[in-house]
């Protein structure tokens, strides 16, 4: 169906699309892999001006967005030393940015449902050519060609970060995008879709997602991929399948694939709380030990764990292993657990429509529950909105005439 739409509209619809996919990928010869992409920061602070030109209104993510900023400025404040302004602008100006987009997509219908279903089967399809052009160049003992982002060295093999900073964060990215063209499909089909409706309508996409989470040399990917598999299993299947799963973790030990064995190290160590397991791996640490310490080690008595103890709390511990000590999820740390509460009431109000759902354990599980001063985080978010939006008008009669 081709849609006609005004200037304005198409203006909104480019703007929209922009920043979701600027937000989704992070093209390293212009934004580098510093901890601030200027070019990032300069779209985040443009968006007062589209929200001005564009989209006048008020909506429920712009006050909880409020409610978070207001609790991060007082923990920030209240101990002076660490105050670092630039920090607290950075994050600021996602949030601005992201209220921005919500607004365009929930206020000003920017996208109709064909045009998000075929943006990101795009994306999709742009992180598998642009990882195959990196593994062909591998291949060949290339280890660095800076216009198709290959410019740093990882030795995984053929394993290489696509269209974003690394392999980790690149499979979170896919993962987040095939999930919304499942629920796409779901929203299209109305009903709970099987892995043949993804095959016969979008075989490509498949092939690529599968591809790229399986080479790229990412133990998150592996992660992904399980937590993705369980939209597909039926209770009829359990019996069948719980056995088999059984016998795949207990093998796994003995397969010699390194980002395979890296994920199952991992998780053994999350799930049964073995620092020493996590903290081997040094990537996946970074991730997981705030998980165990917000969990089992997070004090509800002090006033410190409600408010935080101010920016940059972690990361002026003395060394590595005891920033890995204090870190926690959410910024907990710094900007207080009540900042960190309002932070979920954004997710589950303006994110992810289901609490219990796969979006909720992808949030939980690959980001975090997290989102702070990390683009990419922020790209995942613009999808789950858009793909929640899409559920929220599945009874509308104009959308289902739309999918007819």
């Amino acid at each position: 169906m081709n849609e006609v739409l005004t200037t304005k509209q198409r203006y909104i619809r480019n703007i929209a699309a922009f920043l979701l996919v600027l937000f989704c990928i992070q093209y390293i010869p212009v934004e580098s892999r510093a901890g601030v992409s200027y070019v990032k920061f300069a779209a985040a602070c443009s968006c007062p001006l589209v929200w001005l030109a564009y989209s006048q209104k008020t909506s429920r993510v712009m006050m909880l967005s409020a409610g978070y900023m207001f609790c991060v400025i007082f923990a920030a404040l209240c101990h002076p030393n660490t105050l670092r302004w630039s920090t607290i602008l950075y994050l600021a100006s996602f949030l601005v940015m992201f209220s921005t987009f919500y607004n365009l997509i929930y206020e000003e219908k920017a996208f109709s449902f064909e045009f998000f279903t075929r943006l990101i089967t795009g994306l999709l399809l742009a992180y598998f050519i642009t990882l195959l052009m990196q593994q062909a160049c591998l291949s060949v003992g290339i280890r660095t060609f800076p216009p198709i982002n290959l410019v740093q060295i990882l030795n995984r093999n053929i394993g290489s970060n696509s269209l974003s900073y690394e392999p980790s964060s690149a499979a979170r990215i896919m993962a987040v995008l095939y999930l919304a063209l499942m629920k796409m499909q779901e929203i299209r089909l109305r009903r709970k879709i099987r892995i043949a409706d993804m095959w016969r309508d979008y075989k490509w996409p498949t092939l690529a997602f599968l591809w790229s989470m399986l080479t790229m040399g990412s133990g998150t990917a592996f992660v992904a991929l399980g937590i993705l598999s369980l939209y597909f299993i039926q209770k009829r299947y359990l019996l069948t399948v719980v056995p088999l799963l059984v016998m795949f973790v207990m093998i796994i030990p003995y397969i010699d694939f390194e980002p395979l064995q890296r994920a199952y190290n991992v998780l053994g160590g999350f799930l049964t709380g073995d620092e020493q397991a996590v903290q081997k791996d040094t990537s996946a640490a970074v991730r997981v030990q705030p998980l165990i310490n917000t969990f089992m080690r997070l004090d509800l008595t002090q006033w410190e764990t409600w408010l935080g103890h101010g920016c940059d709390f972690t990361v002026s511990q003395s060394d590595y292993f005891e920033r890995l000590k204090v870190s926690t999820i959410g910024g907990i740390n710094e900007y207080g657990l009540l900042s960190f509460l309002i932070m979920q009431l954004i997710i589950f109000k303006c994110v992810i429509r289901r609490f219990v759902s796969l979006e909720t354990v992808i949030w939980f599980s690959l980001f975090g529950m997290s989102f702070g001063n990390i683009p990419y985080t922020w790209g995942a978010m613009m999808v789950f909105a858009t793909v929640s939006y899409f559920q929220s008008l599945r009874k509308n009669a104009s959308l289902i005439s739309e999918l007819k």
